[in-house]
């Protein structure tokens, strides 16, 4: 009697079947390579003017900054601030700082209705540098404190020296902000 393994045969091997794809000539597999490096190419350059379109930008932006700042050069129509003498020329700094700083002050909306205000006093030199700052009085929440911080330190100068010490206190309020 057999055994039972010595009639199970193996099955054939079976070999795998290929695709036929049909080759590519040279001149297709030239072709192919050029368009891959033109695509790679107007990539690289639409990188280039993407950068170049920021770059543009900023000094518009720059430009444009510059362009608002005070100066004491003559303007149509009224100049002035209210409560002037009339008697003054030039800058009122302390409303240009107010302004400046509650326009470079960022606050998300998550803290608009909070009730939470800060005050900042500030010193700059007669040559309109910065000198210092110190917080009077904190709103308590960190994150508050830090964003008004940072708009007192964007102020590095004025845009015109003032010839003298000056010192003012700023309260940021988002109520009064927006």
């Amino acid at each position: 009697m057999k055994k039972e393994a010595d009639t199970l045969t193996k099955p054939a091997a079976v070999p795998a079947v290929q695709p036929q794809q049909p080759m590519l000539s040279a001149e297709e597999i030239e072709n192919l390579y050029q368009q891959d490096t033109q695509g790679r190419i107007d990539e690289m350059r639409q990188k280039r003017d993407s950068r170049a379109r920021i770059e543009r930008l900023k000094q518009e932006l720059a430009a444009s900054s510059r362009a608002q700042s005070p100066s004491t050069t003559v303007a149509a129509g009224q100049v002035g601030s209210v409560g002037g003498s009339g008697t003054q020329a030039g800058v009122d700094f302390n409303e240009w700082i107010k302004g400046y700083l509650m326009e470079h002050w960022t606050l998300p909306r998550t803290h608009w209705k909070k009730e939470l205000y800060s005050v900042v006093e500030l010193r700059f030199g007669p040559q309109g540098e910065r000198r210092g700052f110190r917080m009077i009085r904190s709103s308590g929440d960190p994150y508050f404190d830090q964003s008004v911080e940072k708009a007192v330190t964007e102020l590095d100068k004025l845009p015109s020296p003032p010839g003298k010490e000056l010192s003012l206190s700023v309260k940021f309020d988002p109520e009064e902000k927006y």
